[in-house]
């Protein structure tokens, strides 16, 4: 998907301290120069010492927030605007809802970049095609590995997209006239993969699954002590025939096939 820039609300604000007295204003100033003179990793140092001087200082994360930004350091970005969302008067809450928003949209920009590599690296493995056992067994367990850390992207790019939505709107709530705001929220809602619908009403099914009786869980128990006996055959069909006697057993379908694909490549 081609990537449509997003507007950014990047403000920092500017406290003039008359003393020295207060330490987390007079660091907070420091900060602003620093982001002003494009040092962004001494900015967001500063801003943060700032906040850890007076934790109540709702602008000092606010910058924090602006600069981790721009050092690409999403998730502290969002950290320091909900801190700032929490401590802030409504136009600080209106802004730092919005950048929180374009950071959990750049958040999934970065992890679809991480997708396609994981594509390339899952393809890239041909189990049928290797004659050594032990190599193919490790082969498994690597594309399974990289299978897990793809789907954990996606969870985690579905995630993004629903409190980028979440935050453009609680933004356009305190300021409806934000025509930024209502662009990126719909930008954000053309994301929403169309399939989300029925991975839902998957997940609701998965949820319903009753909790293992004390027959599967000693059943997976056995199949446990098999494994560790190299006897991976004997561990799946144990858990299968369990299946056809206790429903519960299906807690423990992930188990199962990975012991089918096993048993499969040693007995091949």
């Amino acid at each position: 998907m081609k990537w449509v820039n997003i507007y950014l609300l990047l403000s920092v604000c500017m406290i003039l301290t008359a003393c020295f007295e207060n330490d987390a204003k007079f660091i907070f100033n420091e900060g602003v120069s620093a982001y002003n003179e494009g040092e962004f990793k001494k900015a967001n140092n500063l801003f943060e010492k700032s906040s850890q001087e007076d934790s109540s200082y709702s602008l000092a994360y606010y910058n924090a927030g602006n600069s981790a930004y721009l050092l690409s350091e999403f998730e502290d970005a969002i950290e320091n605007y909900e801190n700032n969302i929490r401590l802030g008067n409504k136009k600080e809450k209106a802004a730092s809802y919005y950048n929180r928003g374009n950071s959990l949209l750049k958040l999934w920009q970065t992890n679809n970049i991480k997708l396609s590599e994981l594509d390339h690296s899952i393809k890239k493995i041909n189990i049928d095609k290797e004659t050594d056992i032990y190599q193919k067994l490790d082969n498994y367990l690597i594309k399974d590995s990289l299978l897990k850390a793809h789907q954990k992207l996606l969870d985690s790019n579905k995630t993004s997209i629903k409190k980028a939505i979440e935050s453009y709107k609680s933004s356009l709530r305190i300021n409806p006239k934000d025509e930024q705001a209502r662009y990126n929220l719909c930008f954000a809602i053309n994301l929403i993969p169309k399939k989300s619908i029925t991975d839902e009403d998957e997940n609701e099914k998965k949820e319903e699954k009753s909790e293992p009786t004390k027959f599967a869980i000693e059943q997976k128990k056995r199949a446990m002590e098999l494994i560790l006996e190299n006897k991976f055959s004997e561990a799946y069909n144990l858990l299968v025939k369990a299946q056809s006697n206790d429903p519960s057993v299906n807690n423990y379908n992930e188990l199962i096939e990975k012991l089918k694909v096993i048993a499969d490549i040693i007995e091949n």
